[in-house]
């Protein structure tokens, strides 16, 4: 009697450095090999991430946004029986389908997950091993296998969630049946991951995109309670079920472990205060005035598809009237993708001929109809999706008189230390800092501080998000 066939679904972007570790794990299961199917979704990576895919399967796609399309996309072209989940920095232990096959056959289920372990020598990979043991088999944790007719009743993964879309995927997953744990593992590979890191990567992925996953079950779900609550994240998790004991064996690593969720939860905290900031004065002026300002997004490119993706989607994602955001990409000749990117997100594309930078900006500011403009470089992200309402409550709070509005940078980890230094300190040339004038007036609020300067100043304005009043720049 033939075996069932699994499908292992890999959801890849600029993975070059993980994907073959994770693709040779899969051949080396002890599982018939005939009988498992890899599919590769590659979400438009610029290194050699489908390459080296390819030497392992002939399955390997393109889709995007981001990971929840992927991997229904990826579940939809798959042939198995039964579905199993990996993210490209995930190896199996060698087992693993194995004994998840084994577990079907002999208990009514209708998913599993599977102990994830830490890789890695260092002390911080030790206390991440350390604190991920406690999630495995928890509302924490999530199903990573699975049989395809129970993904097909549930509905897939949220496509309209990234990060929490695991959590959503496997509450719906548990209405189903009955969930069991496996004894081998998968390893995580975190070796060259920092703490900082690793902070960014939760606030992107959790913390950033919270709000629609709490607002499609309720803030009082049980889940959720645990999910996001303080007590159980910070105690709940590492006490149950008599798992205080390890606690006690490990007190350094406990206690390591416990101040890294602190600084997360601490993170969190800024963000909910920062979005009931921005949620309290819009909710109030759209009741008013039933209206926003119109801003137009200025984004000079040349041959920048590595970056103008994530910055597009960015604006895309911003909490704000879509009618009243134009994006206007002025282009030097590209000769990549970055022109057909720009088509995808509807942006009004012009010609730079001269190809630098600042002449493209003035070609956009020229044709651009907002009563507002930002400059962005194709490099910028924007975090937050409350951040251009955050940018215009100071120019609507102070009667337009304000020249512009500018915004604090973030480094990003993938940035060099050098490059870093520059972000933290909001230019790009530290020279700058001696040339420009200083302020003869500070007004402190509570959100911002306005600053007063003497006519024909030299001001360190630019790109890089600032918010620029296009009539009085004009005059």
């Amino acid at each position: 009697m033939s075996r069932p066939l699994v499908s292992v679904v890999i959801t890849t972007k600029n993975e070059e450095e993980n994907i073959g570790r994770c693709l040779e794990s899969i051949k080396k299961q002890t599982y018939q090999q005939n009988r498992i199917e890899i599919i590769v979704v590659d979400n438009n990576s610029t290194d050699k991430t489908k390459e080296i895919a390819r030497k392992y399967t002939s399955k390997v796609y393109i889709k995007g946004p981001e990971r929840s399309a992927q991997r229904n996309f990826g579940i939809e072209k798959a042939k198995g029986e039964y579905i199993l989940f990996l993210d490209a920095d995930m190896s199996l232990s060698e087992g693993v389908i194995e004994e998840c096959v084994e577990k079907f056959k002999t208990r009514g289920l209708v998913g599993l997950y599977i102990p994830e372990r830490i890789l890695g020598d260092s002390y911080w990979c030790k206390v991440r091993d350390f604190e991920r043991s406690f999630y495995d088999g928890t509302v924490i944790d999530a199903v990573r296998f699975f049989p395809k007719d129970v993904w097909k009743k549930v509905g897939g993964f949220d496509e309209n969630l990234t990060g929490p879309e695991d959590w959503d995927f496997d509450k719906r997953v548990r209405r189903e049946g009955e969930i069991a744990i496996l004894k081998s593992p998968l390893f995580h590979n975190e070796k060259e991951l920092k703490i900082e890191v690793y902070l960014s990567k939760k606030e992107y992925y959790f913390i950033n995109n919270f709000d629609k996953y709490i607002e499609k079950w309720g803030r009082h779900d049980s889940d959720i309670t645990k999910q996001i609550g303080p007590y159980y994240r910070l105690v709940g998790v590492f006490i149950e079920k008599g798992k205080w004991k390890r606690l006690i064996k490990q007190p350094l690593l406990a206690v390591v472990t416990l101040l890294i969720r602190l600084r997360l939860g601490l993170r969190y905290l800024k963000y909910l205060i920062e979005a009931k900031r921005g949620k309290d004065y819009f909710s109030d002026r759209t009741q008013k005035n039933n209206t926003n300002p119109s801003i137009s997004f200025i984004i000079p490119t040349y041959d920048a598809e590595k970056y103008l993706r994530l910055c597009l989607e960015s604006i895309k994602k911003q909490n704000y009237q879509k009618n009243k955001i134009e994006i206007i990409v002025v282009d030097g000749g590209s000769t990549d993708n970055t022109l057909n990117i720009a088509n995808k997100y509807h942006t009004k594309i012009l010609y730079n001929p001269k190809r630098i930078a600042e002449y493209g900006k003035a070609i956009g500011i020229k044709a651009s109809k907002g009563e507002y403009f930002i400059l962005l470089d194709s490099d910028n992200e924007i975090v937050e999706e409350y951040w251009l309402r955050s940018m215009v409550k100071p120019m609507m709070e102070n009667a337009n008189r304000l020249f512009g509005v500018e915004s604090p940078l973030s480094s990003d980890y993938i940035l060099y230390s050098l490059n870093q230094y520059f972000a933290r300190i909001r230019i790009n040339d530290p020279l700058a800092r001696c040339l420009v004038s200083k302020p003869i007036h500070e007004k402190i609020f509570t959100e911002y501080k306005i600053l007063q300067f003497k006519p024909k100043s030299i001001l360190l304005t630019g790109t890089n998000g600032f918010l620029w009043n296009k009539k009085l720049v004009i005059e």
